[in-house]
């Protein structure tokens, strides 16, 4: 039986050789995005107005969230800042055409941001599930994969809304208004943590079925990631 020791002695010289350089902490670490996401998530609200499209400026927030995460997690560099640039043409270009806030996330702007999310789920997978990551890192980005998830189902719940104007439906109004961006992102996360409050439902057979699939994530994911951290220090070795 090998003496685990050597390797922890690795591991702590590791992390007070990225604690005395910040830079370098900051880099490939799961934790910049964790709180670049939480601190975009507790301030949109401010902006939100109800019955008004969300302002410009947050949907280009939300969309370049991932392109920071994959510059801050150091992987596919040269392929984020070609997204990036895309992206924020793309953007551009709608301001200077005066595109409807409600259209950034639904065109092709709309397909690069599930892409650029995509790619980060992706790349924080592989840091929770492997052998060398800290276990700092792994739980820091598992819980960014789960608030991740949950914006990516956002934008399809925002793309299905705006294509299907009838698709949901705010039974809590009297008034019927059209959904913003602050209200699908809302039910995106009452519906994948099972909240299920009923003020926004699903009638289209699109929006039941996105619907039912965030459910079935949310429920899996959160069982997945806490049984690969708890077990994966006990798995035996292949022979």
């Amino acid at each position: 039986m090998s003496d685990p020791a050597p390797s922890r002695r690795v591991s702590h010289e590791h992390e007070i050789r990225l604690l005395a350089d910040p830079i370098r902490w900051l880099r490939n670490r799961s934790l910049p995005l964790l709180a670049v996401t939480v601190v975009l998530l507790m301030v949109y609200p401010f902006f939100d107005v109800p019955g008004r499209p969300a302002p410009r400026s947050v949907t280009v927030l939300f969309a370049l969230v991932p392109a920071f995460g994959m510059l801050t997690l150091g992987k596919v560099r040269s392929g984020s800042i070609a997204f990036a640039i895309l992206l924020v043409g793309v953007l551009l270009r709608g301001e200077v055409e005066g595109q409807p806030e409600t259209q950034l996330l639904v065109g092709w702007t709309g397909i690069l941001v599930l892409v650029l999310y995509m790619l980060n789920i992706w790349i924080l997978a592989q840091i929770i599930f492997r052998s060398s990551a800290l276990v700092d890192d792994r739980v820091y980005g598992g819980v960014a994969v789960y608030l991740l998830l949950g914006i990516v189902f956002a934008v399809l719940h925002h793309r299905i809304g705006v294509l299907s104007p009838n698709a949901y439906r705010n039974v809590a109004q009297t008034q019927v208004t059209s959904l913003n961006w602050a209200d699908f992102l809302y039910y995106s996360f009452s519906s994948m943590t099972t909240a299920g409050f009923g003020d926004i439902v699903p009638v289209s057979a699109t929006a039941r079925s996105a619907t039912s699939l965030e459910a079935v994530v949310g429920v899996l994911y959160p069982a997945v990631l806490i049984a690969r951290l708890v077990n994966r220090e006990f798995v035996p070795a292949r022979t």
